[in-house]
């Protein structure tokens, strides 16, 4: 695997400390932006997460919106909330380590439901031409 070419180096040095470090070995890996993100959660109709802790996404907004406190229970979520939750650092940034797996969790549970997995060709296609990537003759 080999480095990227943005600043830091990327999955490649990434790959390389997991390597050393643990002995894992990283074959491929997986970038997306925040659209693409939001799109793929709301094509598999949004994610099921389960919050152990009172979570405020409210901090450093204009004002308080009590659609972004997210109380201990169950909660189904839309792409913008996800990526929403996935991007609260609150009260540290190990807060938003814990809150993306939360949702990559959510998001594999998700993706492995039998129901899923069989519509996962349509799901690739309709999100890989729906982003303009290329256009199909």
């Amino acid at each position: 695997m080999g480095y990227y070419d943005g600043p830091g180096e990327g999955p490649g040095l990434l790959a390389q400390t997991l390597q050393l470090n643990y002995g894992i070995q990283v074959d491929h890996y997986l970038a997306m932006d925040r659209k693409t993100f939001v799109d793929i959660i709301n094509a598999i109709g949004g994610i099921d997460v389960q919050i152990n802790s009172t979570i405020d996404m409210n901090e450093g907004q204009n004002g308080a919106n009590p659609q972004w406190v997210m109380e201990v229970g169950d909660h189904h979520l839309d792409g913008d909330m996800a990526l929403k939750l996935a991007m609260n650092r609150f009260p540290s940034i190990f807060q938003r380590a814990r809150n993306q797996n939360i949702v990559l969790r959510s998001l594999q549970e998700k993706l492995l439901h039998p129901a899923i997995i069989a519509d996962l060709p349509n799901l690739v296609t309709r999100l890989w031409f729906s982003a303009d990537r290329f256009t199909p003759e």
